[in-house]
């Protein structure tokens, strides 16, 4: 009999998988806007639409997001990968096997920056080194 419920709570955590994994997902959605809207957004080299808008990003690892285009100046902004809490209640609760498979997924890790916002510039707009405001 305690064999047969252990099996059973072995299958189930198997099948389960990570607890982040399944309450947070292997994705995570990062809000963009920029001033003046309609920048064109590229995620990793792929074009994902045009300001404002939120692109679903793996957590698993950074992104390199290219906002502007066109008129204005790209700005180049990088969407880290870093380790969160999450696998903190793996280790106390789902075990190896849950932790295993939130740090294989990515689902144990967080985006940074959560959002972007970026003022874009005329494209050849010159801005010297040090200054807060362009020349007029």
């Amino acid at each position: 009999m305690k064999t047969s419920l252990l099996m059973v709570m072995l299958v189930a955590v198997a099948v389960m998988g990570g607890c982040a994994t399944i309450t947070r997902g292997t994705t995570q959605s990062i809000y963009i806007s920029s001033s003046p809207q309609g920048a064109t957004v590229l995620v990793d080299g792929a074009m994902r639409g045009t300001t404002p808008l939120s692109v679903s990003m793996s957590r698993g690892r950074s992104h390199s997001v290219q906002i502007g285009g066109g008129e204005y100046e790209v700005v180049t902004v990088q969407v880290v990968s870093q380790f969160g809490g999450a696998i903190a209640g793996n280790i106390l609760i789902g075990g190896l096997i849950g932790a295993g498979v939130d740090l294989l997924s990515g689902a144990s890790r967080n985006l940074s920056p959560a959002s972007i916002h970026v003022q874009l510039e005329p494209a050849g707009h010159y801005r010297p080194v040090g200054r807060s405001r362009p020349y007029e």
